[in-house]
């Protein structure tokens, strides 16, 4: 069974050299295994859910802001699972 991660986008992803409809990058990665669950999207939207996280693992989870090939200084987090 998977868990899910529901993130919103902080404003300090936000840049001033950035549309205000800019892409966030989201990626991921499993803390715990060598080559483990890990992947990078693009969403529009700046409220969204990580539905496919394995449970009881830790990930690391970084997000910036994109638009027309400029990217925003990327924030990251470490989040845990529940089992």
């Amino acid at each position: 069974m998977y868990k899910s991660v529901y993130l919103i986008v902080p404003k300090s992803c936000e840049n001033d050299q950035l549309p205000p409809n800019s892409t966030s990058q989201i990626t991921y990665h499993d803390l715990e295994t060598f080559n483990g669950d890990s992947s990078s999207i693009y969403v529009l939207d700046p409220e969204f859910s990580l539905s496919n996280l394995q449970p009881g693992r830790n990930y690391s989870i970084s997000i910036r802001a994109v638009a027309k090939g400029i990217e925003s200084v990327e924030k990251s987090t470490t989040v845990a699972t529940s089992a």
